[in-house]
């Protein structure tokens, strides 16, 4: 690969993470302590249309992912993520000036586009640039942009704006309109001489990807794995005031790591399971040992030691998931022409797993007499992790042993 070449794919990464972290940073502004008690009083709501706000952004992948990577397998990655990002500015924009809960849930809606498409396309956008052995790595990179715009948000946004709503949103729709104009500017489908693939029927792809029992349990993978983060960021802050008696600074500090943990996660473990070469035990491994670590720290233990495994537990758990995010490029039965299609299917399969598994399966599950046990709940968390290893250790093998094998 030529040194041109090279470089480029790490601007091609920086793009996307700096893309996601930019609508990452915009959606979550609202979450912020200043903010909820003004957004409560703007908009008239109360905690149920509050979680629906936050959540809103994961409804564009379940009913959206499809259709966009059908599109992306016909017009191309770039034009699909650049009219989803300026859905997202449009939103942000919107949110402005949103007076009411119906136009804020449309505002928080249309800034999930960007997002949710930039990262059903990364597999496909990544495929051109990067060798398959690197592929794990780059996907983790991407997967870490949406907890680093977060990061940012809860680091920045009380100090910043202390509660002032509009001011908040109008710095998010900039952001967002910085790296929307880079985006176009610099973003590369694929590298020169490469020619595009082929024209097809635009269904195509889906049908290769609808027919692929390896994408369908990538979806279910991911799916688990999104209720074992979700479960874990939605409710530790919560559950450590609550279950734990933890004061404010402490759960402020503990959620942090928590945040740092996965994210670096993200980034390390696809490049551990890249030095092992062999995925499908790697993945399995990493996934029940974070497991472990998070029922153990939380059932077991208090305080610094607790919130320690709990980090580590999801960094290694977090960690796992990217590994196999890249495989759509990688299957043989789907490649880099059909990958969009067979990600928006995982997207669809990945974002109802985060959106109904932590408030309509393992809540209730964990809830009696209105009242949440958070171990018990934290276990069903866990089980899951569990269950996105097994479903990983059903894919065919496609670390770099087996790619290296495979591509002599």
């Amino acid at each position: 690969m030529e040194k041109k070449t090279q470089n480029y794919k790490w601007v091609l990464l920086c793009l996307v993470v700096f893309s996601i972290a930019s609508v990452s940073y915009t959606q979550f502004q609202i979450t912020a302590s200043s903010m909820v008690p003004v957004l409560f009083q703007t908009l008239g709501i109360g905690v149920a249309q509050f979680s629906a706000l936050t959540t809103s952004a994961m409804l564009v992948g379940v009913f959206f992912a499809i259709i966009g990577g059908v599109v992306a397998d016909k017009i191309g990655a770039k034009m699909t993520c650049t009219i989803a990002l300026a859905l997202s500015l449009c939103g942000a924009v919107l949110r402005i000036f949103a007076t009411t809960y119906a136009a804020y849930f449309a505002a928080m809606f249309l800034i999930g586009f960007g997002g949710s498409f930039l990262s059903m396309c990364s597999a496909k956008l990544f495929a051109a640039w990067f060798e398959p052995q690197q592929m794990a790595v780059a996907m983790g990179g991407m997967m870490a942009a949406g907890s680093l715009g977060s990061f940012i948000t809860n680091a920045t946004t009380n100090a910043l704006f202390n509660g002032n709503l509009k001011q908040a949103s109008t710095v998010g729709a900039v952001v967002i309109a910085v790296m929307l104009v880079l985006w176009v500017i610099a973003c590369k489908e694929r590298p020169e001489g490469v020619p595009p693939f082929p024209s097809m029927p635009v269904l195509e792809p889906l049908k290769k990807a609808l027919k692929s029992k390896n994408v369908w349990i990538i979806g279910l993978a991911a799916a688990f794995a999104m209720g074992f983060q979700m479960v874990l960021n939605v409710n530790y802050q919560s559950a450590l005031a609550m279950g734990k008696g933890a004061s404010d600074a402490n759960c402020s500090l503990y959620s942090t790591l928590l945040t740092i943990g996965g994210a670096l996660g993200s980034i390390v473990v696809p490049g551990l399971c890249a030095k092992i070469g062999k995925n499908r035990p790697s993945v399995l491994c990493f996934s029940v040992l974070g497991a472990a670590l998070v029922y153990v720290g939380w059932a077991f233990c208090d305080g610094i030691v607790m919130a320690l495994l709990i980090t580590v537990g999801a960094f290694l758990g977090f960690g796992a998931i990217p590994v196999i995010m890249g495989y759509p490029a990688l299957l043989e039965e789907i490649g880099p022409m059909n990958a969009g299609s067979a990600a928006g299917l995982i997207t669809t399969i990945q974002m109802a797993g985060a959106f109904f598994l932590p408030s309509y399966v393992l809540a209730p599950m964990a809830t009696a007499n209105g009242a949440t046990n958070y171990t018990t709940l934290f276990l069903y968390g866990c089980v899951c992790a569990v269950l996105t290893g097994v479903f990983a250790f059903l894919l065919p093998e496609l670390g770099t042993k087996a790619l290296a094998e495979r591509n002599k």
